[in-house]
């Protein structure tokens, strides 16, 4: 049920909300993929050495690219989260964008079905 996957979704991220494991950047963006930026931007942020989940608005090749291969990092567009890939890293950064899109209700993938709508 897309609804209850949704709410489930909904009720992970305001989790990690609560209990301050969620960090919020204005931007997030690569001209070009670079691990070594990815790496140096999550270590400025005090994210290096744990789970991390990258939220961004929409599918980003760059900013896909440069986390893939971080040990523990995972990056999604928000319409493709959904429970299991919320709770199970420790800390979620997520864009201001991408926040704003969790927000407002638009981040399930209205256009389309997501990868957590199918089960």
């Amino acid at each position: 049920n897309k609804k209850a996957v949704r709410l489930a979704t909904r009720m992970a991220i305001r989790s990690k909300i609560d209990d301050g494991e969620l960090v919020v950047v204005d931007s997030l963006g690569f001209d070009s993929p670079k691990t070594s930026r990815m790496a140096s931007v999550l270590k400025s942020l005090g994210l290096d050495g744990t789970t991390t989940l990258v939220a961004t608005a929409d599918h980003d090749v760059a900013v896909y690219k440069s986390g893939r291969n971080i040990t523990g990092v995972s990056v999604q567009p928000v319409r493709e989260l959904n429970a299991l890939s919320v709770l199970k890293p420790n800390r979620m950064l997520v864009t201001r964008e991408a926040l704003d899109k969790i927000k407002n209700g638009t981040f399930a993938g209205a256009g389309g079905d997501a990868a957590a709508d199918t089960e």
